[in-house]
């Protein structure tokens, strides 16, 4: 309704992409008691701007703002409105969770994020079933967990094994989604409690070769204390997704006790290091950027991943270094390794067909990871998105192409045209009998990708 939030804090952040001429930045800020904000950012370049909602705001059904984009090439930017809202409830996704037997799953967690920056999740009933409101008009990506303690206190996790694209931008709701969840496909490595004197060094390692280390006196315990106890607690529940973050299959949670059993809060007084084994080719089959690894820590008040105080990334030996002056949940996290040309839009099948898209004015494309996708037509491209909803295309024989919706048409042979640097200048696009052929408007000529002249098709 257009008014200002003044009754609840916002954390508003700023995020810039870095590339050859420019560093990647981040920043966030605070809403203050008139709903405003201001965020310091280096010049130059486009920023993504988003907001984390307080707890109070979630708790009464808003979600978070669509992210917007905003360049401060020409200066400051001053007139940015990020609008938070409740769904209308004719807007929503619901259906049922069962196990492999197709019983129901009371008490699971089903998740949905959308590519806007937007996510909300809700818990199934005792007859399995769950109703997530949410907006029309965008692609859902839903997901859903559950973990169950037997009577020796080991816990059996279940998920889905693969998230659901639900199109909303043409439909008002979604029902009768009935997911079925499955034991994944890798466990998750004991934990431990152990016990020391906080004055003195500690270094403990787990069996799956995660190793922490806490300085002596770094303890937030007073000093005649002499034996407190960590819990260190790999798990796979609760790893929020999003479209800009992408857990490992599991984390680890870690909790320090005094020795009278009270959990000690507050931060440590010195940096305490946590060293983490991550699994490549697991990361990769999760769909994350193993080139770009992170290590990051949850935060209960914003309900999002923040970036840790230091973090190394050592792909060669599969190692993720961090430092940290508290306490939490710490995991390897990535942004989501997809083409920029898969935003917005559901797989085809992703059951049957894999990682298949239609773009309606590109076509059917498949999204083979790192930027990297298949086109039906024009083959293999790498693909980067403007700000205005264009596309960079790099073709191997044809260097870089450029082009969008105003240009290309996949319904309509007619308006098929790239742009090419190597040419500066226009080509029209036709297939014929599966041999790919560009008119070049400069000296109106037919070539083929590789640039040897051809017939007309």
């Amino acid at each position: 309704n257009s008014s200002k939030i003044t009754d609840s804090t916002l954390y508003v952040w700023a995020y810039r992409e870095g590339s050859a001429s420019i560093s990647e930045y981040w920043n966030e800020a605070e809403s203050d008691e008139n709903g405003s904000f201001s965020i310091s950012v280096l010049p130059g370049g486009d920023y993504e701007v988003g907001a984390y909602l307080s707890q109070s705001l979630r708790d009464r059904g808003y979600l978070d703002p669509a992210t917007l984009y905003a360049s401060v090439n020409s200066g400051n930017v001053s007139d940015l409105n990020l609008t938070i809202s409740k769904p209308s409830a004719l807007n929503f996704i619901s259906g049922k969770i069962t196990n492999s037997t197709n019983e129901i799953i009371e008490g699971a967690t089903v998740y949905a994020w959308a590519d806007d920056g937007r996510e909300i999740d809700a818990v199934t009933d005792s007859n399995g079933s769950f109703k997530l409101t949410v907006p029309s008009g965008v692609v859902w990506h839903v997901g859903a967990e559950y973990g169950e303690i037997d009577e020796n206190g080991t816990e059996a996790l279940f998920f889905l094994k693969d998230e659901v694209d639900v199109d909303l931008k043409s439909s008002d709701s979604k029902s009768g989604l009935n997911l079925s969840l499955t034991q994944p496909d890798f466990e998750v490595p004991n934990g431990s409690s152990n016990t020391f004197n906080p004055s003195s060094d500690f270094v403990t390692k787990l069996p799956d070769g995660t190793e922490l280390t806490i300085p002596a006196c770094a303890s937030n315990v007073s000093s005649d204390v002499t034996s407190v106890r960590l819990v260190i607690t790999p798990t796979a529940k609760g790893l929020s997704k999003s479209a800009t973050e992408k857990p490992a299959d599991y984390g680890y949670s870690l909790e320090l006790f005094d020795n009278n059993g009270k959990k000690v809060e507050g931060n440590f007084k010195k940096d305490v290091i946590l060293s983490m084994p991550v699994d490549i080719n697991a990361s990769i089959k999760n769909g994350m950027d193993v080139d770009n690894v992170q290590a990051m820590y949850y935060s209960s008040t914003k309900d999002a991943w923040e970036k840790a105080k230091t973090s190394t990334w050592d792909k060669n030996n599969s190692k993720l270094s961090l430092t940290t002056d508290h306490f939490t949940t710490f995991a390897a996290v990535s942004a989501p390794d997809v083409s920029d040309l898969v935003k917005n839009i559901a797989k085809v099948d992703s059951s049957t067909y894999g990682d298949w898209y239609n773009l309606p004015w590109l076509g059917y494309f498949y999204d083979a990871s790192s930027g990297w996708v298949y086109h039906t037509e024009l083959g293999w491209m790498y693909s980067k998105e403007e700000s205005n909803g264009n596309f960079w295309l790099y073709e191997s024989d044809l260097g870089w192409l450029w082009t969008g919706p105003s240009y290309f048409d996949a319904t309509n042979e007619t308006k098929a045209f790239v742009y090419s640097v190597s040419d500066a200048g226009w080509l029209y696009f036709k297939s014929d009998g599966g041999v790919r052929k560009f008119y070049r408007y400069s000296d109106q000529k037919w070539i083929l990708a590789n640039r040897t002249e051809t017939q007309a098709p």
